[in-house]
């Protein structure tokens, strides 16, 4: 009888099969939670880029249309919005949108931005300087004609 017992251990695995299971069971639970937390962080990335992107849509349209104006042109929309305040907004909804849109990339120039207005029916007027080099310096032309008198 010892000697049978003996054998009956030997033949049996070195971990207990109903050990297996439940360590199976809690790696499966561990799986599933780990799998849950990961959704949960899904979601939460998710809502942040949605709540990124309303921001963006509320955005101040002028705001977006400035960050891709050049220097000329920001003196170009500040004559504009002087001269005609409600249609140079609504210039600027529409250049906005397209800007969201990708449809206008890179920097807008002062020429294409008054071009723009121009087409749309809008003549914004600038202030004309006619300035010139004398002397190491630049003279405005009004000063040039008086030193001529």
């Amino acid at each position: 009888m010892g000697q049978s017992a003996d054998k009956g251990n030997m033949m049996r695995p070195l971990q207990d099969d109903s050990k297996d299971t439940d360590s199976g069971e809690e790696d499966l639970e561990l799986i599933k939670l780990r799998m849950k937390k990961l959704r949960e962080l899904q979601k939460m990335l998710l809502l942040k880029e949605l709540q990124r992107q309303r921001v963006k849509e509320e955005e101040d349209p002028e705001k977006i249309v400035r960050r891709e104006l050049t220097e000329k042109a920001i003196e170009v929309l500040e004559a504009a919005k002087a001269q005609f305040p409600r249609e140079t907004r609504k210039l600027i909804k529409i250049i906005a949108t397209l800007i969201k849109q990708g449809r206008i990339q890179g920097p807008i120039t002062a020429e294409a931005l008054y071009n723009t207005f121009h087409l749309a029916g809008i003549p914004v007027r600038l202030e004309t300087k006619i300035r010139i080099y004398r002397k190491g310096r630049y003279i405005d032309i009004r000063e040039k004609l008086k030193e001529d008198e």
